[in-house]
């Protein structure tokens, strides 16, 4: 089953994000003079005093959870306004269209695709490039043979699951030509179409393996089994915005990176934050959190051009379009430098190295 072009997901969805922005304006957060001196955690005072956020219904983002149960956005001098989002594709449309101010935990193609646009966006950190997501098949799907003409479920175009499934197809010995790459939703929707035998396969978290195979699905493959890795934690803005308040993208920065180095130095901070925002099950949130810390990386949130590199040659291959994108373009290392320059990671405890 030959599946459909992939140019449109990535940047037809900025296109028509931008024309958003153009028509209705870029409403910014509540901005004041620039500020003078120094917020309580001995950081240059933010330039305004709330932003909007837009997060992804997520049991990874253990960083933001740190972040937004523990006061950290208000330690650094800033109150959030959190937007909801289903997926990544439609928070890097939101902050596209200037609807947030922040994207908190997005992944990598959504940035790459701005940079061909009106609207580039910047990545300020990077919490995780390590997958650890498992490509799951239905009981009668044993091998990549097996798997042609089928479907993999993915949250959506542009979502880390995606950049996952073109990695996984290639692990595979396939070809996008063979699959078809399909967006459900979440990993509960992922796992119904899986069970209802909509897709073929589907990526859904590895720390809940022993569930899926008592289901009667199989691991087929363990994304974190390979080499390959992805930025699709990060902590994304506009560059305009980045530019004209540079104050408050450092506090922003910082309350994120903190909230990972506790996520991964406290597990039990870690536990209480999800149960705290999602309402959920303390001993499942235990194995979840343990499962994720292996492997984690980074652990100080600086971006890496080898991450980003390695993302444009993988979505260039589904959309030539971004064969002119400098991965250095995408990301700047400004914020975690500045913060290495104030001994903040030095003061917390966080390697930079």
């Amino acid at each position: 089953m030959r599946r459909p072009s992939l140019r449109t997901p990535a940047l037809a969805a900025f296109a028509a994000a931008t024309v958003l922005f153009t028509a209705c304006g870029n409403p910014s957060a509540t901005t004041s003079p620039t500020a003078q001196g120094t917020s309580a955690a001995g950081l240059p005072a933010p330039e305004v005093s709330s932003v909007r956020v837009g997060v992804i219904e997520t049991t990874t983002a253990h960083d933001f959870e740190v972040a937004y149960t523990q006061n950290l956005f208000s330690k650094y001098g800033i109150t959030v306004d959190v937007h909801k989002f289903t997926g990544d594709g439609p928070l890097a449309q939101a902050l596209a269209a200037g609807q947030v101010d922040f994207g908190l935990d997005t992944a990598g193609v959504g940035p790459i695709a701005s940079q061909v646009t009106d609207v580039p966006l910047l990545v300020v950190a990077c919490n995780k490039d390590n997958l650890g997501d498992i490509l799951y098949s239905a009981h009668n799907i044993t091998s990549a043979s097996d798997l042609k003409g089928k479907g993999i479920a993915i949250s959506s175009f542009g979502s880390e699951t995606y950049g996952e499934a073109l990695i996984a197809i290639k692990a595979l010995g396939l070809t996008t030509d063979q699959v078809t790459i399909t967006p459900i939703g979440n990993d509960g929707q992922r796992r119904a179409a899986l069970a209802a035998g909509s897709v073929g396969a589907s990526l859904n978290d590895g720390s809940a393996i022993n569930d899926m195979t008592a289901l009667g699905f199989n691991a087929l493959l363990s994304l974190g089994s390979l080499s390959t890795g992805l930025p699709i934690l990060n902590v994304v803005t506009q560059k305009s915005f980045a530019q004209k308040n540079p104050n408050t993208t450092l506090a922003v920065t910082a309350a994120m990176i903190e909230g990972n180095h506790i996520f991964l130095t406290d597990i039990q901070a870690a536990v209480d934050a999800a149960v705290k925002y999602e309402g959920a099950d303390r001993t499942k949130t235990q194995a979840l959190v343990v499962s994720d810390q292996a492997g984690w990386h980074p652990v100080n949130g600086i971006p890496l051009l080898a991450d980003w590199t390695a993302a444009k040659q993988l979505y260039v291959k589904t959309d030539a379009a971004l064969a002119s994108v400098d991965p250095k373009s995408v990301f700047t290392t400004k914020f975690t430098d500045q913060l290495k320059s104030l001994g903040w990671y030095t003061k917390l405890g966080i390697p930079t190295s």
